[in-house]
C-alpha cells in the first residue's frame, strides 16, 4: 500500500475510532512503527489528530472548525465568487501577496491556482492544500 493510501486509511481509522495505536496500525498495514509513527506525525501536523504515548487520538477542535469553516464557504457563495472576480484584474503578474483565512479568499484562490507566477503568504495554508495547485509558491508564517 502507497503511503498516501496507508495515511488516509489511518484518518479514515482514526476518524471512526476516535483512538488508533502504533502497535495495532504498524500490524494491519505491515510496516513498522516507526513508518507508522511517522504517518502520526504528519496528520499530527495537519491538525487532524493529536499524537499519545504509543499512538493517537482524534482532535475533535479541528474538526469543529471545519464544520464552521465549511458551513461559512457555503453561506452567501455566488457573492464571494463575485467578489473573488472582481478582485483578479488587481493582481499583478509576478505578484506576492497575504491571504488570510477566510472562505472569500478561498474562492479568489480557487481562480488564482493555475498563476505559476504568483507567491502566496498564507495564514492556514493547510485550510487551502486541497485547491491550491503547486504552481502557485506558498509560504506561511515559520516556512513554506
Amino acid at each position: 500500500m502507497a503511503a498516501k493510501d496507508r495515511i488516509q486509511a489511518i484518518k479514515q481509522m482514526v476518524a471512526n475510532d476516535k483512538k488508533v495505536t502504533v502497535s495495532n496500525l504498524s500490524g494491519i498495514f505491515q510496516v513498522t512503527e516507526e513508518t507508522i509513527r511517522r504517518d502520526l506525525e504528519k496528520l499530527e501536523d495537519e491538525g487532524f489528530l493529536t499524537r499519545t504515548y504509543g499512538g493517537a487520538v482524534l482532535n475533535t477542535a479541528m474538526l469543529t472548525e471545519n464544520i464552521h469553516f465549511y458551513k461559512r464557504a457555503s453561506s452567501f457563495y455566488e457573492e464571494k465568487l463575485l467578489i473573488a472576480r472582481k478582485a483578479l484584474p488587481f493582481i499583478d503578474n509576478k505578484t506576492t501577496m497575504a491571504a488570510d483565512s477566510s472562505s472569500t479568499v478561498m474562492e479568489l484562490l480557487k481562480l488564482l491556482q493555475d498563476r505559476s507566477d504568483l507567491t502566496l503568504l498564507l495564514t492556514r495554508r493547510k485550510r487551502f492544500m486541497f485547491w491550491l495547485n503547486q504552481k502557485l509558491k506558498s509560504f506561511q508564517r515559520g516556512g513554506n
